[in-house]
């Protein structure tokens, strides 16, 4: 069959049902709908930035005029008095301080935890970190039998894994219990430096 017989060629540009080109004419439907949507659009940003901008303008209002309700939508009475009693109490410096210590620690944190998961998972595998799953299930009080209890789960979750694998040289008394049943169980045990740069053992 033919190409020429599976459609009409259109005679001109108007005739395409999408043409960047031309402009579309807009049914009444259309424009009650865009007309809504518009609407809706002026609402959500009304409300979402009106109270950011309250919040502005009447931290430098005179507090009675706030108060009283006379500010709306410009400030009124201005004064900076609110500004110099915040900034002249010694605990709002200590607060920006712990926030940048809570800032810098937690991303540390964060990074150390989740670069490990991150390598794992670029190489096409699931990581799990026991060692930071079960012992939130532990309580908070640690002791002996919890420990053990979360290395118990550990080494059960360990028989339904396909590798082991650690980092650094620092290996702790409950690594060195999962190595030993991983090899038991010929589960090949990978060694990654803190860099995750694998270490080969030669046996």
């Amino acid at each position: 069959m033919s190409a020429t017989t599976t459609g009409a060629v259109a005679q001109s540009k108007n005739d395409i049902p999408w043409n960047k080109h031309v402009r579309q004419k807009k049914t009444p439907g259309d424009l009650a709908v865009d007309f809504v949507i518009v609407l809706l659009l002026v609402f959500t940003v009304v409300a979402v930035l009106y109270p950011l901008w309250f919040v502005v303008i009447a931290s430098f209002s005179d507090p009675n005029a706030v108060a009283g309700g006379e500010v709306t939508l410009l400030p009124k009475g201005v004064t900076f008095v609110g500004y110099a009693k915040v900034f002249a109490n010694h605990r709002i410096w200590q607060g920006y301080l712990n926030t940048i210590i809570y800032s810098v620690v937690g991303t540390a944190v964060n990074m150390a935890v989740t670069i490990p998961c991150a390598f794992a998972l670029s190489r096409h595998a699931l990581p799990i970190a026991t060692h930071l799953l079960f012992p939130q299930f532990m309580g908070t009080k640690e002791t002996p039998q919890t420990r053990e209890l979360a290395l118990h789960m550990a080494l059960i979750l360990l028989t339904h894994c396909n590798e082991l694998w650690y980092f650094g040289d620092t290996v702790s008394e409950g690594m060195k219990k999962e190595i030993s049943r991983a090899r038991w169980r010929n589960i090949p045990v990978r060694h990654f430096t803190e860099d995750c740069k694998e270490v080969v053992h030669h046996v």
